[in-house]
């Protein structure tokens, strides 16, 4: 069967490689026919050109040199029907691939031997003059002509019928055929190489399967000799026919026990089997007596079960109670908490505003008592200007004296100009002025000295005043910092009122900290409580659970006919 495997291995991997050969053959048709194809297209887009001057033919032209040199991408399946369509007017019949290659090397890449590209390249080295034929018809085409040094420099008018003679000239056609016979070569040289490939692979697989079906006949032989002498041994080694040994294995099949087994030998499978049937004979009976015993025994075990689960219940109960006595007193101390940090936060915020208020009365003393100095300094600067006011009335007086000295001058000197008659005239006139001159001045200053009587009068009584508010500010300034100093008393009393408060605080913390601790082991030992009923309840369930497969191994040892 190994050997029949391999060689069905081999035969799919030659049937692989037949497959293989025609697909390579089938490739290497298809690009030494677009080789041919490209150049019959060539020469019929050289000759559209010529004919029309239609540059479209041109670029055609020049597209199919450069996808063929690998300079632009193939189109999808090029090998199919293209340039047609496009001449045509079809602008593009399929969409281009991403594949940028040249058909050499697409040649090389699909295993194109080193003789059929030596072909190839004798095609190509005869093509110059068939180049040269057409590139002379195109620029002929476009008025562009060859030099004596064979370069195309001179231009004229367009010359269509040369063009035409050239591509259509029997020089043409033999430069066509000296290219084609080697292209013919290689044509020949493919067809052979990929035939070649192909029978080769036909031939293995020919082979292949005339072996297969050689080793199938052989195993087939072989596998009825097998099966015959099998027979044979079958009986030996089963000590009796197969139908007996199926009789006694449906019985026992059937739970009979009692039924007769005759065995040719101990070590045959009829002998073993009346071993193993002697055996569970005796097993089973022993079952039967430990299935009574097990049966007792859930009994008890139910019995057991169902008082400890009573008694794990009352212990429950007992642990619920004292569990909710626990939450209870909890919840009063959380509520003591509650109250004593609202009374904190209170306090706190009230020994805040007590604060504050120290610092405003200390801020409104120092204002109070910066506005009786202030006050103080009105009262000297006013007492100042009081007396500058008193050395003005004197130098006024003086002024006075001026004038009742000058005025009586003017009298004088009116008394001499009288004197004096027409000379003094001029003199008397002077002396006129100046004597009322004399009135104007004591006049005004009998008003400004009046006015100046009022002013110190009103200095004095400011300054009166002043020294007064300045006494009642001093006054002020002295119950504000006894005010301030009952205000400090008060915070220090409320800071040690909050400070028992956080004592307290912590205290009631502690205690229901412990409270917890005590409530959490509680609810361990309620956890322990329905462990442990679960248990009960759970043993309860495997005694009953026991005594009911009791019941149903006796029923099914019962079937047994021992």
């Amino acid at each position: 069967m190994f050997a029949l495997g391999i060689i069905f291995y081999k035969l799919l991997n030659a049937s692989s490689s037949l497959n293989q050969a025609a697909s390579y053959q089938l490739l290497s048709y298809k690009l030494a026919d677009e080789l041919r194809q490209s150049s019959d297209d060539l020469t019929r887009l050289v000759r559209s050109y010529v004919a029309t001057g239609d540059k479209s033919y041109k670029d055609q032209y020049m597209a199919v040199v450069d996808i063929r040199a690998g300079k632009r991408v193939r189109p999808v399946d090029y090998y199919r029907i293209y340039w047609d369509f496009v001449a045509g007017g079809v602008d593009k019949p399929r969409a281009d691939s991403k594949e940028l290659i040249s058909l050499e090397d697409l040649m090389k890449k699909n295993g194109f031997s080193a003789e059929e590209f030596k072909k190839l390249k004798e095609s190509s080295a005869r093509s110059n003059g068939l180049i040269e034929l057409e590139t002379k018809a195109m620029n002929a085409v476009d008025g562009i002509f060859e030099d004596d040094s064979g370069n195309f420099t001179i231009k004229g008018e367009p010359d269509f019928k040369m063009a035409m003679d050239l591509v259509n000239g029997k020089q043409y056609h033999k430069y066509k055929a000296e290219i084609m016979k080697p292209l013919d070569d290689f044509f020949v040289l493919m067809e052979k190489r990929t035939k070649s490939q192909v029978d080769t692979a036909q031939n293995n697989l020919n082979i292949l399967q005339i072996l297969f079906v050689a080793v199938l006949i052989i195993t087939i032989v072989l596998v009825g000799l097998i099966v015959f002498a099998g027979s044979k041994i079958t009986e030996c080694v089963l000590g009796g026919t197969p139908a007996g040994l199926e009789k006694v294995i449906n019985g026992l099949a059937l739970g009979d026990l009692t039924q007769e087994i005759i065995a040719n030998s101990k070590s045959s499978a009829m002998g073993q089997l009346k071993v193993a049937a002697d055996n569970l004979s005796k097993l089973i009976i022993d079952a039967k007596n430990l299935s009574s015993e097990n049966s007792s025994i859930a009994g008890e075990l139910f019995a057991t079960s169902l008082q400890s689960r009573k008694r794990i219940d009352e212990s429950s109960s007992i642990v619920k109670q004292t569990t909710q006595k626990a939450d209870d007193i909890k919840t009063i101390m959380h509520e003591g908490i509650e109250i004593a940090k609202e009374n904190k936060i209170n306090l706190e915020q009230a020994n805040a505003y007590m604060e504050e208020s120290n610092q405003s009365i200390a801020r409104l003393t120092k204002e109070i008592q910066n506005s009786a100095d202030t006050e103080n300094e009105l009262a000297k600067t006013i007492g100042q200007l009081s007396k500058d006011a008193e050395q003005v009335k004197d130098i006024l007086t003086v002024i006075n004296d001026i004038a009742d000295q000058t005025n009586l001058l003017a009298l004088n000197a009116a008394i001499e100009a009288a004197r004096a008659g027409e000379h003094g005239r001029g003199f008397a006139v002077v002396a006129d002025e100046v004597r009322k001159l004399a009135e104007r001045t004591q006049k005004s200053l009998i008003e400004i000295n009046s006015t100046i009587n009022v002013i110190v009068q009103s200095i004095a009584d400011s300054s009166e005043r002043m020294i007064k508010n300045a006494q009642d500010v001093s006054a002020l300034v002295d119950i504000s910092n006894q005010v301030k100093d009952k205000i400090f008393s008060m915070s220090s009393t409320m800071d040690e009122t909050i400070k028992i408060t956080e004592a307290t605080v912590n205290n009631y913390l502690i205690n229901v900290n412990e409270i917890d601790l005590m409530a959490e082991s509680i609810k361990n030992i309620n956890g322990l409580s329905i462990e442990n009923a679960r248990s009960a309840e759970e043993m309860a369930e495997a005694a009953d659970h026991l005594s009911k497969m009791t019941e149903t191994l006796n029923a099914k040892l019962s079937e047994f006919k021992t």
